[in-house]
């Protein structure tokens, strides 16, 4: 369904559709909800199965919207290192939504990249998979979703892919910033840093929030029923540290920065420790320095590195 959608928009606002200018960004901001809020956690779900059929399909989603790394750097560097300096999806304090955009599409990119080479060192793949990288596979399948929409639109199905996936990628980094604006994982003297918890991760204001927002609950770990994951959603979201507003309010406010800044400093400025204003994996210049922080990040012996126990995700993640 994905993908019929996805090119019936893109002849809608690219092609020969009869629709005129302001029907044509409806239908653009309309397609670019439905991709971030309905099409993207549909894929993260597929990418994290286990089987090998589902996992493609849902890196197919993330390809063919222009964003095929994201099917890498989240599980392997995202769910390891998230509210760390590690991870380049978590958001500093003193940074700006459209600083964090440009700084994390290329750091989340490299960072992906540089696990992906990590994980095929340690367990080398069999078969086909050899001389398939998985960023190649990417590549290859944004290109395909290009050309498609350039053979259904011309140059305007070329513009309009591009458009939605932009707005559609600018909604998930969005949601990204607001979760761990700031927050961060205390260091601990080994070396590494304790299990990631909903002190990590900014909760909603109000029951009411909570309600409308179960449907974000994800129903493939090993719990029970369904009533667990509502209990356990409620119960992570007591020990979470509070957005000051709802959260679309708060995603509104992150498009302001200042106005963003000042609603997160007046009264929670306390949560935030002092911290690097950037991602390390943005400072790094060459493939080897990224790949020696991986490795001095992650065990030598993971093929796939296990996700830790985490919080119920914002909406739509």
């Amino acid at each position: 369904l994905h993908f019929v959608l996805l090119f019936i928009v893109i002849w809608a606002i690219g092609g020969a559709s009869g629709l005129g200018v302001l029907e044509r960004l409806a239908v653009l901001i309309t397609g670019a909800l439905y991709f971030a809020q309905i099409s993207h956690p549909n894929a993260l779900e597929l990418s994290h199965n286990d089987d090998t059929t589902p996992e493609q399909v849902g890196k197919a989603v993330f390809s063919s919207l222009l964003y095929g790394p994201f099917a890498s750097s989240y599980p392997l560097v995202h769910d390891v290192h998230a509210a760390t300096d590690d991870d380049p999806f978590s958001a500093a304090s003193g940074e700006s939504f459209y600083a964090y955009c440009l700084r994390v599409t290329i750091g989340s990119a490299r960072a992906g990249f540089a696990a992906e080479n990590l994980r095929r060192a340690q367990t080398p793949p069999t078969g086909i998979a050899r001389f398939m990288h998985p960023y190649v596979g990417y590549v290859a399948s944004a290109g395909i979703a290009l050309l498609v929409s350039m053979m259904i639109a011309g140059l305007g199905g070329l513009i309009a892919l591009l458009a939605v996936s932009a707005l559609t990628q600018m909604q998930v980094l969005l949601r990204f910033y607001v979760r761990h604006f700031g927050l961060r994982r205390a260091q601990l003297a080994d070396g590494t840093f304790e299990p990631l918890g909903p002190q990590h991760n900014w909760g909603m204001t109000t029951r009411f929030s909570e309600a409308l927002m179960l449907f974000a609950l994800r129903l493939v770990d090993d719990r029970t029923s369904t009533s667990e994951h509502i209990k356990d959603l409620l119960s992570d979201e007591a020990k979470s540290p509070k957005l000051p507003h709802a959260p679309m309010v708060m995603y509104a406010l992150a498009l302001a920065p200042p106005k963003w800044h000042a609603a997160m400093s007046a009264d929670l400025g306390a949560q935030l420790p002092d911290q690097p204003e950037h991602d390390p994996f943005t400072k790094l210049s060459t493939q080897d320095e990224i790949m020696a922080r991986v490795l001095a990040s992650q065990k030598a012996d993971s093929v796939r590195p296990a996700r830790p126990t985490r919080p119920a995700p914002m909406p739509g993640e």
